[in-house]
């Protein structure tokens, strides 16, 4: 928020000349040019589904359409706000040139030690999102032990009612991480952000699909008792599913790992279905006779 501030004001006032149409003009490479940072973009606002995962320890139900609309108004202002800053100060041919784009808005503002402000603003968020994300994947993987759809280890609870071995599972991928900075430090970051575009992009795909079929099968009089809903009902969510869909696709123009990467995943997973489908054992309680 300081930062969407600090730059605004830079912009406001004169002290810097907004940078959205020079150097080629708007979209100088084509009106098709934002598609080659898709991944990218899109790996920005992932992480919005934990909000449905949290909800299962929330204190209470009123409280669950608050934290939606929160999350989603916030994460516009931030996001949309530092693009609209970084664009407007900082040509597009110099973004990235030598030091971060956001410590070159603080040294335009002529602020002390920015780089090590953003080194500490950066490290503290990247801190954040690593924990959300492990809380998350605990969770999840605590869930799948308990309904039979992995081991029932990951399912089991400490003295103190904490998931601790699903906790530790959860913990590998940091690991993985850790082994391809030490071995492959230059195309580490993008095989990881490759790996976790694909895992996000089915969550969105499964989540969507999700939601047609569950306003599908609800009377009118049950979606109008719903707490909240979304104003554009079923077709709001076909349109977001023809949305990432078609960001999928473009994977295969800006980066065929993330492709290849995801058929293989998405193929490792259906094959986990059907095996664990098939030695599941369901177990059926017997109905009281009167």
């Amino acid at each position: 928020m300081g930062f969407i501030v600090i730059g605004g004001t830079l912009l406001l006032g004169g002290r810097v000349p907004a940078q959205y149409t020079a150097h080629g003009g708007f979209l100088p490479r084509g009106p098709l040019s934002p598609l080659l940072a898709m991944l990218f973009a899109l790996y920005t606002f992932g992480g919005v589904e934990f909000v449905a995962i949290t909800t299962g320890e929330s204190r209470s139900a009123t409280e669950i359409p608050k934290a939606v609309r929160m999350t989603f108004w916030i994460l516009t202002l931030l996001y949309i706000g530092a693009i609209v800053v970084l664009v407007g100060v900082i040509p597009w041919n110099r973004v990235g040139m030598g030091e971060s784009p956001f410590v070159t808005v603080f040294r335009s503002a002529k602020i002390p030690a920015a780089g090590a402000v953003m080194n500490f603003v950066v490290l503290t968020a990247a801190l954040s999102a690593a924990n959300a994300a492990w809380y998350v994947a605990s969770r999840m993987l605590f869930s799948l032990g308990r309904t039979g759809w992995a081991p029932a280890a990951v399912g089991t609870l400490s003295k103190a009612g904490a998931p601790r071995f699903a906790l530790l599972v959860s913990s590998f991928g940091i690991i993985v991480a850790l082994v391809l900075e030490r071995w492959a430090p230059k195309d580490a970051f993008v095989w990881i952000l490759s790996a976790v575009f694909c895992g996000l992009m089915l969550s969105w795909l499964v989540s969507l699909a999700a939601h047609v079929r569950f306003r599908q099968k609800l009377s009118a009089q049950a979606v109008a008792a719903l707490p909240m809903r979304s104003r554009l009902g079923a077709w709001g969510s076909l349109l977001g599913l023809v949305f990432v869909l078609a960001a999928i696709l473009n994977t295969w123009r800006s980066s065929r790992v993330s492709m290849v990467s995801g058929l293989a995943y998405l193929v490792l997973l259906t094959l986990a279905y059907a095996v664990i489908q098939r030695k599941r054992k369901i177990v059926r309680v017997p109905q009281p006779t009167t």
